[in-house]
């Protein structure tokens, strides 16, 4: 069984530029709102849990069963700069939704979730403000009993919809940093920071100067950060390779918008010369 297989984690990156923001200088703007949302597409009592365990006894834990820490609920978090109403529905029934955690000042991320119970089919989520539907993420799979090899993936599906955010500086988020690609093309509006549209990974892309051959191999492995590249075909993005643990960093000069590229590259075995090398102090201050 392949549990990894068409199960996309890369919507929870998508706010990461507000938050290092946050935490690097106390404050962020927001460029554009977002919605992430994720949940497991087979629920507890259905299949085979193959030996899965809640803890791991070789850490001194207790091991629990699974079905004592699983929970069946769709979550969701929300990049907004006013209050906004969240809906829920699956199988075509709409559930009561409502946010648990919100922002003191309105502007901020909201979180929040709804238990399943018992109901099967496709999830939908939306923001709504005055009524109308902002952001919506439902391309997901459906809840459902049928398991691969007969067993139960405990793994998450995560959806997005929307951009990225500024960080303090009014900088476009770029990959896990919050400042402007130097060189960076902007025609990548409404994406996930990771170039994906509506959940769907990118598989091809673009960048200029510097930046095409970095944005050209990372866009194929489904890393495509907008401003710094542009995305030019969405679908089922090549293998990434191996990771290397090696740590990138831009050549020195050649801006903030180079970091998450570099680091990428550098750690999955592909070393560009002419724009990143393995010294730290070309991300100095990004």
């Amino acid at each position: 069984m392949n549990y990894v297989a068409n199960m996309p984690h890369d919507g929870w990156r998508q706010f990461l530029p507000y938050l290092i923001s946050q935490y690097k200088t106390g404050g962020a703007s927001i460029s554009q709102e977002g919605l992430t949302a994720w949940y497991r597409r087979n629920p507890r009592g259905f299949c085979d849990a193959r030996g899965t365990t809640g803890n791991d006894a070789d850490h001194g834990q207790q091991v629990l069963d699974p079905e004592a820490v699983s929970q069946d609920k769709v979550f969701y978090s929300a990049l907004l700069s006013s209050h906004a109403d969240v809906s829920v529905s699956i199988g075509g029934q709409e559930i009561p939704a409502g946010w648990r955690n919100t922002p003191s000042s309105g502007q901020g991320i909201y979180h929040g979730n709804v238990d399943r119970n018992g109901r099967t089919g496709k999830v939908i989520v939306q923001i709504k403000r005055n009524g109308k539907a902002i952001k919506e993420v439902s391309n997901g799979p459906d809840i459902n009993g049928n398991c691969d090899n007969s067993s139960r993936n405990f793994n998450a599906w995560v959806g997005s919809d929307g951009g990225s955010a500024t960080g303090g500086n009014g900088g476009s988020g770029n990959g896990g940093n919050g400042n402007s690609g130097n060189g960076g093309n902007t025609g990548n509006s409404g994406l996930g920071s990771d170039g994906s549209k509506n959940g769907v990974l990118c598989n091809a892309g673009t960048g200029v100067d510097n930046l095409s051959g970095l944005c050209g191999y990372a866009c194929r492995k489904g890393y495509c950060p907008p401003p710094a590249c542009t995305c030019t075909s969405w679908g089922t993005p090549e293998k990434e390779d191996p990771i290397t643990g090696q740590a990138g960093y831009p050549l020195p000069g050649l801006g903030c918008g180079y970091v998450g590229l570099c680091s990428y590259a550098f750690n999955h075995g592909y070393y560009p010369d002419k724009a990143c090398g393995t010294n730290p102090a070309g991300a100095a201050g990004c």
